[in-house]
């Protein structure tokens, strides 16, 4: 019988995770016949996809700390074999950092924490004599044929009988700066003496850019006597100009004191779900699944508030605050959503009504996952979700620590970020700038920006 082999192209967390079943599953039931693993990425360190050790102290992660694990505890046991060890927390306060439970950790101690992790896969394999084989090359292409899988590199294919394809984000395009048409790497552009720089995307590579354009060229902040904080400029940054189809950055994170709790959903659970599917089969996203989290957000903010009076439209858009009607509304509505999802995720999770909704985003997850992977949707819902609502989900609970939020209204404080822009402009060339080009109700206003920032779809566009 020939011998077996697994693929796994992408070696980041997602990988190393699958990577860590199938050891753990191959020990657990003592598989005498284990097959080979062969692993691949082009990037020189397996096991911390994005999270690089030598990438910059000022770009942070957005879960705290003691929310972030590698291990299979047990917690986990009702789902399969139990592998156990530190957590982030745990692993740093071991290794002698500083570090609170509810910390925002810059990412390269989670590319430390990562890569200690892989490292003790390889020992285990080492251990139980499980075969496998580093492969630090590109694959350019998968193809599925009847019996076999065929991964393609530049000069050499591999044939397996399973494959894993996960991509996850890479440091190297998540970023793509365009120059005159060309790309230009990010570091590349550093060094450069840009003027301004317009930024496509309000996401969290967006916050990372924004900090590698002022932290990263020597700006600092500095906390007021009144608490706000201060940004003192180096001399060297470029005015930035962020805009995106919403004209919204994502939502920050609270502060949270109590990390191990996970709100248990009334209405929005497994068993109504499969209720539902039960009576109607494939389910709608605006008929079936949208209403019930709303019931279950409407039934969370009442336990908080006392109130009945959550304002579901409010929460999904809240691009809709922004007033359109002239530059300087637009500026004046934006720093107003800015001032006040700043002022709620200082109250905190558990303070804040609001901010402990957005959470039950998170928590719910699994929920949302059963009632879409699979075909649980109809094929337009499934449309919509992937399209609208992922996004939406992901503004809402995935965004950055809120001191991300702080820096930014220092930034705008400064003149260094400029927001008149930020909703939704027109983007052109002329000759060698680009132009946001913006339309108001009651006005048209140019802007010239010699550099654009394109990271909404990890390519560039036709400009």
């Amino acid at each position: 019988m020939p011998e077996t082999k697994i693929g796994i192209v992408g070696v980041g967390p997602r990988g190393v995770s699958l990577l860590e079943r199938i050891i753990t599953y191959c020990v657990h039931y003592k598989i005498a016949r284990t097959p080979k693993l062969l692993l691949f990425d082009k990037n020189s360190e397996f096991g911390v996809g994005c999270h690089g050790t030598d990438i910059a102290e000022n770009l942070l992660l957005n879960t705290i700390a003691d929310q972030i694990t590698m291990y299979f505890g047990e917690k986990m046991k009702p789902y399969g074999p139990v592998y156990d060890g530190k957590n982030l927390y745990e692993w740093v306060v071991e290794h002698h950092y500083k570090a609170e439970k509810t910390a925002y950790l810059p990412r390269k101690i989670l590319g430390d924490y990562l890569k200690q992790f892989y490292n003790e896969q390889i020992q285990r394999m080492n251990k139980y004599q499980i075969d496998f084989e580093e492969i630090k090359k590109e694959v350019i292409d998968v193809i599925c044929l009847e019996k076999e899988i065929l991964i393609h590199l530049k000069n050499k294919e591999y044939s397996v009988k399973k494959a894993v394809l996960a991509l996850g984000h890479h440091g190297d395009v998540a970023v793509n700066c365009v120059h005159r048409g060309q790309t230009v790497d990010m570091a590349i552009l550093k060094t450069m003496k840009v003027k301004s720089v317009a930024i496509q995307g309000m996401g969290l590579t967006a916050f990372d850019v924004i900090s590698d354009l002022t932290e990263g060229l020597g700006g600092q902040f500095e906390r007021t006597n009144s608490g706000e904080l201060k940004y003192i400029p180096s001399g060297t940054e470029p005015v930035l100009y962020p805009y995106s189809r919403t004209g919204i950055f994502l939502s920050g994170r609270a502060f949270n004191e109590d990390p191990e709790f996970i709100y248990q959903p009334v209405y929005f659970t497994f068993k109504e779900i499969k209720k539902l599917r039960a009576k109607k089969g494939k389910l709608n996203l605006l008929n079936d699944v949208i209403p019930l989290l709303n019931k279950e957000l409407i039934h969370a903010y009442k336990l908080q508030t006392g109130k009945n009076n959550f304002d579901t439209d409010k929460f999904w858009y809240p691009e809709n605050e922004l007033d359109i009607s002239s530059q300087e509304d637009l500026k004046n509505s934006f720093d107003r959503c800015l001032k006040t999802d700043i002022i709620e995720c200082k109250k905190g999770k558990f303070e804040s009504p609001i901010k402990f909704c957005q959470d039950i985003i998170r928590d719910v997850r699994d929920v949302v996952r059963y009632a879409v992977e699979y075909g649980g949707l109809d094929m337009n819902s499934y449309k919509k979700f992937v399209n609208e609502w992922q996004p939406i989900f992901n503004r809402i609970c995935v965004g950055p620590p809120y001191i991300r939020l702080e820096q930014l209204k220092a930034l705008m404080d400064s003149g260094i970020c400029n927001l008149k822009h930020v909703k939704n402009p027109n983007l052109k060339t002329l000759n060698d700038n680009y132009i946001l080009r913006s339309v108001y109700k009651n006005r048209k206003k140019r802007i010239y920006n010699h550099r654009v920032l394109d990271k909404s779809e990890n390519k560039i566009h036709q400009l």
